[in-house]
């Protein structure tokens, strides 16, 4: 019985070791996947439909 709890015990701190050094580890992915190429911008009246649309449906 001591062999199973220690073996837990042992389970869930190497989970949080884990969890802790990949936490400082890896980077956002807007961070990580960033380039020079890149261009994001916030504006959404010009964002892949024009700066006239709406969004409504006009058919009426």
């Amino acid at each position: 019985m001591k062999v199973i709890i220690s073996s837990i015990v042992l389970a869930f701190a190497i989970g949080g070791l884990a969890a802790f050094v990949l936490g400082t580890i890896q980077k956002p992915a807007d961070v990580a996947f960033a380039t020079s190429g890149t261009r994001v911008g916030l504006s959404t009246t010009t964002h892949m439909v024009g700066p006239n649309w709406t969004g409504l449906d006009d058919k009426e």
